[in-house]
C-alpha cells in the first residue's frame, strides 16, 4: 500500500462512506477538494433536522474540522481513522519506512 493524496484521490463514493461513518444521519449538499492543502470540505444537513440547518465539516488526512461534536456519532473520529489508514489516506503512510515499497 502507498499513500494517496485524499483530496485528488477520493472518489465521491468514499466520500459519502466517511461521512456515514461520522455522521449517521447526514444528506451531502456539495463536496469541495482542496488538492493544495489536501484536504476535503462537505457540506451537509441532517435528517429529521428541523431547524434545517446547513453544516460542515472538513476531512483531514489524519482527523476532522469544523464539525459540530453533538453531530458525530460514538467512536466516528476512531472509525474514520481506521478507514484512513485501510484506504491509505493518512498521512502515516506518507513517507513511512516501514512500507514496503
Amino acid at each position: 500500500m502507498e499513500y494517496k493524496e485524499m483530496a485528488k484521490v477520493m472518489t465521491d463514493e468514499e466520500v459519502k462512506t466517511c461521512m456515514a461513518i461520522l455522521i449517521e444521519d447526514s444528506v451531502i449538499l456539495d463536496i469541495e477538494r482542496n488538492t493544495i492543502q489536501n484536504y476535503i470540505r462537505v457540506k451537509y444537513r441532517l435528517i429529521g433536522d428541523h431547524s434545517k440547518g446547513i453544516y460542515w465539516i472538513s476531512l483531514l488526512s489524519n482527523s476532522i474540522e469544523d464539525v459540530e461534536e453533538k453531530h458525530l456519532r460514538h467512536e466516528a473520529r476512531y472509525l474514520y481513522m481506521q478507514y484512513l489508514v485501510a484506504r491509505g489516506y493518512s498521512d502515516y503512510w506518507k513517507g513511512n519506512m516501514f512500507v514496503e515499497e
